[in-house]
């Protein structure tokens, strides 16, 4: 029979399963940056981006004076995009569509006044964003899922914990309202919205 130690430990990790609302599957990076830990996670598109559009630097800044959240797209949302919006994804891309949208989109994952585990998302309505503007969220009683501007919804909870920092991924990306316009006018087509989902996304 296994010492009393690793029983305990077992059934505290069976109940923590049984009541958590969300799949989770986290990683403890003490004391590292969440960007690495992200590459290291496996959100490596979500990652490239930041680096693309030097968004990257502005993350480690926020984490490195106090505490932030990501809310990062998995590397499907990313592969659903780009054959859904070719046209539109390479647009923000390149060129200044870099600046101008790419930046951000990105920037609008990121919290930067918080470290927002699940069981705290799950108690607000809406966060505030690195561009200034909210996130709305909405949460279904009693088992989740935990919705983002009723589009994107949390599927690894928890997912990193670095330093002062966690990383949710999301199973979507997030497209600000305030910049749909002018994406769709000089990206050509319809562009992705936050409003109207995209299947699969």
């Amino acid at each position: 029979m296994a010492p009393l130690y690793v029983r305990s430990l077992a059934a505290v990790f069976t109940v923590m399963m049984l009541v958590s609302p969300f799949s989770v599957r986290a990683q403890l990076v003490p004391g590292g940056d969440l960007v690495t830990s992200m590459a290291n996670y496996g959100l490596t598109t979500f990652v490239s981006l930041l680096k693309l559009a030097k968004v990257d630097e502005s993350l480690k800044g926020i984490a490195a004076t106090g505490p932030v959240t990501v809310f990062a797209p998995s590397e499907a949302a990313f592969a659903v995009l780009s054959s859904a919006y070719p046209a539109q994804l390479a647009c923000v891309t390149t060129g200044q569509g870099i600046d101008n949208y790419l930046s951000q989109i990105l920037k609008y994952h990121i919290l930067p006044n918080g470290n927002f585990t699940a069981s705290k998302l799950t108690k607000l309505t809406q966060v505030s964003t690195l561009i200034g503007l909210p996130i709305q969220l909405e949460y279904t009683l009693p088992s989740g899922p935990l919705k983002l501007d009723m589009t994107a919804e949390v599927v690894q909870a928890d997912a990193i914990f670095a330093g002062n920092g966690t990383v949710h991924v999301i199973d979507s990306v997030l497209i600000p309202e305030t910049i749909l316009p002018a994406l769709m006018d000089q990206c050509g087509g319809a562009a992705p919205s936050s409003v109207a989902p995209v299947p699969g996304l």
